[in-house]
């Protein structure tokens, strides 16, 4: 499945950041994994924060599948990534049917932020 998203932002980007719903708590705990511990789903009322434009750790987790952060969006008008290799970590980790939201939100130099919220079902089988 190929999930490939444009982003635009005549401004520029000032943050972007990804708030994961997931009704699957070892899909949430591997995401846990990936952020800092302000972003935990603990701190979260149990949704994982993905801060893709200051998280660190959240930087060096998704670097090996290609997806931007950091200077790679700070700043940027427009920013092609895919998450077609992040997508089969939901059916290969998540054994919970249900929906996955990504709640996707992106704030420009201005301070005028947009939000949508991919969501993936899993059906279990």
């Amino acid at each position: 499945m190929n999930v490939d998203l444009k982003v635009t932002s005549p401004n520029g980007i000032q943050n972007f950041v990804i708030k994961v719903t997931s009704p699957d708590a070892a899909f949430t705990a591997l995401l846990d994994l990936m952020v800092s511990e302000a972003n935990s789903s603990a701190k979260n009322n149990g949704n994982v924060v993905l801060n893709l434009t200051s998280d660190v750790k959240v930087a060096t987790a998704l670097m090996p599948f290609g997806v931007p952060t950091g200077t790679d969006l700070l700043y940027k008008t427009s920013v092609d990534f895919s998450l077609s290799s992040l997508v089969p970590m939901i059916g290969s980790v998540a054994r919970t049917e249900g929906d996955y939201v990504f709640e996707t939100t992106v704030t420009d130099r201005n301070g005028k932020s947009v939000t949508k919220s991919p969501t993936f079902h899993l059906t279990v089988q």
